[in-house]
């Protein structure tokens, strides 16, 4: 699939920018895709996604573990009313040609569908891969401002900050997640302490000192009325929120794992997954938002 020649220009134009309200269509935000290209149309299908009014928001990993990865990752560079953030598998792909060890780790995470591709033209899918904001805002009709990353927002971290960081080539190798921008990108805390709040609400079975951790991360992320993430797949692959973050990866490339898309304006999701190797979709709805 070809890259049209405005494609830098436009990609460019998305880094840091607050999405104001869309007054005419609707806004959906699908979680990780990794190259699902036929459960996404479904979804798109689904709503009657309207090309000329309403847009649609990737969550990062658009790319590996699917065969659909270089052209989905074109489609949301390119497409009217598409738009993305970047997630661990676009920052994998950026630094892969730069060394051995780099290129080796992507494979391992995915990156095998590149293979047959040739270095100049994995270079210009990085080069579209760079141009993905760490983070967006986005504003709704009644004016809440929902932000948008890819793994989390890290405990104790303002909404401001978050927004803020950029990535530089220690994220990826930051296994730890000890900076805000490798958080944005590779981060568990708070889907590590929503598991823990599933097993033992009551914290009996932690220290004190991991309790005090568990209630950090279960803090709203101040300055933003609602976050939304992919990274952590979801036990039972639906939607769960922990204090103000909504976690949106249902494990798409999972035997048994769906697509998910979630409307912020209506609080309704929709899941695609395989049913005799046909894509199907089902609509739900969740809890009101903080």
């Amino acid at each position: 699939m070809d890259v049209p020649e405005d494609a830098a220009e436009r990609a460019v134009t998305m880094s840091g920018l607050c999405f104001q309200r869309n007054t005419t269509g609707r806004d959906f935000v699908v979680g990780d895709l990794h190259g699902q290209s036929a459960m996404f149309d479904a979804l798109l299908r689904a709503v009657s996604f309207d090309r000329s009014k309403d847009r649609i928001f990737s969550l990062g990993d658009i790319i590996d573990r699917g065969t659909g990865s270089e052209e989905l990752l074109v489609r949301f560079s390119t497409e009217p009313g598409f738009f993305a953030i970047r997630g661990n598998h676009e920052q994998m792909l950026i630094e892969a040609d730069d060394n051995l060890g780099n290129f080796k780790m992507w494979q391992t995470y995915g990156g095998n569908w590149a293979l047959s591709l040739s270095l100049s033209r994995r270079l210009e899918l990085a080069d579209l891969a760079k141009r993905l904001p760490l983070a967006a805002s986005l504003e709704l009709a009644d004016g809440r401002k929902v932000g948008l990353v890819h793994a989390e927002v890290p405990p104790g971290t303002s909404w401001s900050d978050a927004f803020a960081a950029a990535a530089t080539p220690e994220d990826q190798r930051d296994a730890d997640a000890t900076r805000i921008a490798a958080s944005l990108l590779w981060g568990r805390q708070r889907y590590s302490a929503l598991e823990a709040k599933v097993r033992d609400p009551e914290g009996k079975a932690v220290s004190a000192s991991r309790r005090s951790d568990i209630d950090l991360a279960s803090q709203p992320v101040a300055g933003v009325e609602l976050v939304l993430c992919g990274h952590n797949i979801v036990e039972g692959h639906k939607p769960k929120l922990l204090g103000n973050t909504l976690f949106l990866d249902t494990g798409s490339f999972e035997k048994r794992g769906r697509l998910t898309m979630y409307e912020p304006a209506t609080r309704a999701y929709w899941q695609c997954r395989w049913v005799s190797r046909v894509p199907t979709v089902s609509r739900a709805m969740l809890p009101a938002t903080p």
